[in-house]
């Protein structure tokens, strides 16, 4: 019988290293053996395909990866005085932006990326203090190699004496460079390039360039000999060139290309950039593409050759002409808006928001962005994402007029997952409405979600301001706890707040009122939810709205089982309070009001078929005589269809 025989396929296997130390070693590179993985040791063994120190050797032909331990996260690497040499291909994964920095302690840049045909992914880190003083360039990374891809990074606060602040890129035409969801800011070149200089064709996806300097061109980005940039829905903003005011080719203080070096530009802001060292516009120096579409160029004397308008359909200037201030179209201060990386705030009023073109919102392979800047769930809105029946927003940044919560649990690690502690978080940051009387957020729950827990951490909720709608699935098919260790929601002044469709329970307030509630905001509606189990050493057991003239409305909601050691066991309320279809019962208070207590003169109760039953005030004290069910004093209270019925004070019982 004759023998088949079938070819197989030669496979290189990649040697996969998990780090596991903060501590650059061996700085000397000598290789020592003493059971931990450093970066360092891992970065010579992929080099080299050999071991060195714990480091396993690398496996040439395959481009190795490099992660990092479960116990790295939170951590800082501070590098001790050499950088890292990149010489073969390699994948470094880091654990999030937010999760792990590297710090080169103002004495080394961190990566050098060394030889042609050289690949290399970098992702989820945070380089920082990077500091090259040599004339090659390049804070944080000089790029030698072919081609360097960059994912969910953050260059913060790195220095070149020579081009390219945080990134230098010398590739010279032959190489590539691709960002995605990364972050520059306050970076400095002493030439050109504030956050990056650029010698071979880059694309900057969904990623912000803030607040870099340099002192000649280009304060974000420079374009040097054999460069080309395209970016798609980024910012560019707030950046400077001719930063010590001495430079003749101190132009574009956002973007500048030598010669007849490429810009294209979709979906993306370039604005509130300065040349020099007072306050002129200063946007764009070089010719940007003319078919670039649906940008926001905030000087139009510097706008790279865009009018406004016409086909391309882009905002230049103040209609065309004139400079717009970049304070009507975003938050000017860069920090977390949920993700991984710094962001930029898009004004629920600005000009950018469902101003880009959904055509041109596509990754590197043309496939339609799903999220803004700061990454998963963070969604981009417009066709092709799913939610077609709005426009895209122009810049790194999406209004999120809808967050939704994916896990149960109470986490705030920025992950690809979404709590509820972070999209309240993200909701404030977000900030729609709170000042300018806009639209509501949307919090809302993912359907696997439904039978589920959410027990807190420890500690209550982010304050919730603005304008939040939080809407559970029923108050039978998902539970809060404070877990019996804190609060479980608070709102801030002036907010407007509704949740509805939730289980409160284990609230525990030992500070200023409110077991599960504590209320100071302009309005709070509470509906079809259950509040229970709650209790608090001071006022309102469930709920407490005693900061003010706050308005309350409580519909189709059952409050009971709470406890307050001072009043209201169920409630306590000054100002407005709407009660309907809702009952009160079981709660127990130490003072007035087991079930609510509204005491100020002039403060207004009006209660609708509802019932308040079973409700005891002075509960410890048996010469309390104050009223169980509803304690009034001053205040007016209407009861319509209501049964009061069955309270108790601690003399009655």
């Amino acid at each position: 019988m004759g023998q088949s025989a079938e070819a197989l396929e030669d496979k290189t296997l990649l040697t996969v290293y998990t780090v596991n130390t903060t501590l650059d070693q061996p700085a000397n590179n000598s290789g020592v053996t003493d059971g931990l993985v450093s970066l360092r040791e891992a970065i010579n063994a992929a080099n080299s395909n050999a071991a060195f120190g714990d480091a396993p050797a690398g496996s040439g032909g395959a481009i190795d990866v490099i992660n990092f331990a479960g116990s790295m996260s939170g951590m800082v690497i501070t590098l001790g005085g050499a950088d890292l040499d990149i010489t073969d291909d390699l994948t470094i994964n880091g654990p999030g932006a937010n999760l792990l920095t590297i710090n080169g302690n103002n004495a080394t840049r961190h990566f050098e990326i060394l030889g042609s045909g050289v690949d290399v992914i970098l992702s989820g880190l945070t380089l920082t203090g990077g500091n090259d003083t040599s004339s090659n360039g390049g804070g944080s990374i000089r790029n030698t190699g072919t081609s360097i891809v960059l994912v969910g990074m953050n260059f913060e606060g790195n220095r070149s004496s020579s081009f390219g602040g945080a990134i230098d890129d010398d590739a010279n035409g032959v190489g590539s460079m691709l960002f995605v969801t990364t972050t520059f800011s306050n970076n400095i070149s002493a030439v050109a390039g504030g956050a990056i200089d650029v010698a071979s064709p880059a694309q900057f996806i969904n990623s912000t360039i803030s607040g870099n300097s340099a002192i000649n061109g280009g304060g974000g980005i420079g374009i040097s000999t054999g460069g080309e940039v395209t970016l798609v829905n980024s910012t560019v903003v707030l950046n400077r060139s001719n930063s010590n005011g001495s430079s003749k080719a101190g132009d574009g203080g956002g973007i500048n290309a030598v010669g007849n070096q490429l810009i294209e530009l979709r979906n993306t802001i370039v604005a509130g950039n300065i040349e020099g060292t007072g306050t002129t516009p200063d946007d764009i120096e070089g010719s940007v593409f003319i078919g670039s579409q649906n940008n926001l160029i905030g000087d139009a004397n510097t706008a790279g050759g865009l009018s406004e308008g016409g086909f391309q359909n882009n905002i230049v200037g103040v209609n065309g002409s004139g400079t717009r201030d970049i304070n009507t179209v975003l938050n000017t201060t860069l920090q977390n808006n949920g993700g991984t990386v710094p962001t930029h705030s898009l004004l629920e009023t600005s000009i950018a928001v469902n101003a880009g073109n959904n055509s041109l919102a596509r990754d590197q392979n043309s496939a339609f962005l799903t999220s803004d800047g700061r990454g998963a769930p963070f969604k981009r809105f417009g066709a092709g994402t799913g939610n077609a029946d709005t426009t895209v927003d122009i810049g790194a940044f999406e209004l999120q007029p809808l967050f939704e919560v994916n896990t149960l649990i109470d986490e705030t690690n920025n992950n690809n997952t979404f709590s509820l502690r972070e999209a309240i978080a993200a909701a404030n940051a977000q900030n729609i409405g709170a000042n300018i009387g806009g639209s509501t957020d949307e919090i809302q729950f993912e359907e696997s979600l439904k039978g589920g827990s959410i027990i807190l951490n420890g500690t209550q909720l982010p304050i919730i301001s603005g304008k939040t709608s939080i809407q559970g699935p029923g108050a039978s098919l998902l539970t809060i706890s404070g877990n019996n260790q804190s609060r479980i929601i608070e709102t801030a002044a002036s907010s407007t707040v509704n949740l509805s469709g939730l289980t409160l329970t284990q609230g525990n307030d030992t500070t200023n009122g409110g077991g599960a509630i504590n209320h100071q905001g302009a309005l709070l509606v509470v509906s079809n939810s259950v509040i229970t189990g709650n209790r608090t050493t001071g006022a309102g057991g469930g709920i407490d709205a005693d900061y003010g003239v706050q308005n309350l409305v409580v519909e189709n909601t059952t409050i009971t089982n709470n406890f307050a050691g001072s009043s209201g066991g169920g409630i306590d309320v000054q100002g407005t309070a709407v009660i309907i279809n809702s009952t009160i019962a079981g709660n127990s208070s130490n003072a007035q009001g087991g079930g609510i207590s509204i005491v100020n003169i002039g403060d207004i109760l009006t209660v609708t078929n509802s019932t308040i039953v079973g409700n005891v005030a002075g509960a410890n004290q048996i010469t309390d005589s104050a009223p169980g069910g509803v304690e009034e004093f001053g205040s007016t209270t209407v009861l319509n269809n209501t049964i009061v019925a069955g309270n108790f004070s601690g003399l009655q019982r």
